[in-house]
């Protein structure tokens, strides 16, 4: 009885032992892979940062000349040429003033 409790104890052991070693030998088998996509995952992280503060950047420099484009537009609006009837056959250049009828139009 003593000799059977000996020999199954002993195959335990010499089981958990070989479990042991195959479960290190699987853990460096799936530490390399592990290693490069962290090292990939990283270099990941840092372009998706730089293009990030790209876009951030291009967005600044999109507001910042917004109000000067305004500007310009507002000012060419002002300051262009229009051409406004007055009557039946004449016309009227106004330069950089808005339109205003001099008198209501009819309904007809």
């Amino acid at each position: 009885m003593l000799l059977v409790m000996a020999l199954v104890t002993g195959g335990i052991s010499h089981r958990f032992k070989m479990l042991k070693r195959e479960q290190l030998r699987l853990k460096s088998i799936v530490a390399q892979p592990t290693q490069e996509l962290s090292e990939q995952l990283t270099m990941v992280d840092a372009k998706n940062r730089q293009i990030l503060d790209s876009i951030v950047y291009a967005r600044f420099l999109q507001n910042a000349l917004s109000p000067v484009e305004n500007r310009i537009i507002q000012n060419i609006r002002r300051r262009t040429l229009n051409m406004s009837p007055q009557g039946c056959c004449e016309w009227r250049l106004l330069w950089g003033s808005k339109l205003e009828r001099p008198y209501p139009r009819s309904r007809s």
